[in-house]
């Protein structure tokens, strides 16, 4: 999907390419492979919202949101290599949350799996 998000091309032969390898849709126009596009970013956009609204409701349920800074590791592909879901999370969480209260929350992405997921949050838990 974030291929065929990504896909900058002036008749999306990207996506064009992957329904054919994925899907087997051989007669692709460009009119629908306008709409697959679309249809990537709407999906693309609500699970980062879905994303953004969970580290904001456990961060406000901690009682951390106004009072202190919180650090927030994401590990894996979708948030390393997907950058329009990367966007779509920081604005989402500037959104919900405003300017000013938005500068505690600084999401990270977490290098070296969940371990170290775990623990660089849980030093930021402790400052």
């Amino acid at each position: 999907m974030a291929a065929m998000h990504q896909d900058t091309s002036e008749d999306h032969e990207v996506v064009d390419e992957k329904l054919k390898e994925i899907f087997g849709i051989t007669n692709s126009t460009p009119m629908v492979r306008d709409v697959v596009a679309e249809v990537c970013d709407i999906v693309a956009e609500r699970g980062a919202r879905l994303a953004g609204s969970g580290i904001v409701g456990i961060i406000k349920k901690l009682g951390r949101i106004s009072n202190k800074r919180s650090v927030v590791t994401i590990e894996g592909g979708l948030y390393e290599h997907y950058r329009v879901f990367r966007n779509y999370l920081h604005s989402s969480v500037w959104e919900m949350l405003g300017n000013e209260l938005s500068d505690n929350v600084i999401i990270e992405h977490s290098h070296g799996g969940s371990g170290a997921g775990s623990l660089f949050l849980a030093a930021s838990q402790t400052v």
